[in-house]
């Protein structure tokens, strides 16, 4: 193969093509910002999901006090 400045060209154009699909810093800090949104969002359900258990649970036990039945072992 012989080396030319169309085949450089080329190669200039196929390099630069490839750096631009790469991901830029405030792509990477906007990835970054949508996961820590993300982990919020799981702790907030997680959260309400052990308070919803808690209250369910508490519910319960007064039903039983309520009822006069033993509690849950």
């Amino acid at each position: 193969m012989e080396l030319t400045k169309e085949y450089f060209d080329q190669q200039l154009s196929l390099l630069n093509a490839g750096i631009e699909e790469l991901p830029t810093k405030s792509d990477f800090a906007a990835l970054k910002q949508t996961v820590h949104d993300i982990q919020e969002t799981v702790n907030r359900i997680d959260k309400r999901s052990d308070e919803d258990v808690r209250a369910a649970y508490w519910d319960i036990e007064q039903i039983k006090k309520r009822l006069h039945l033993k509690p849950a072992a």
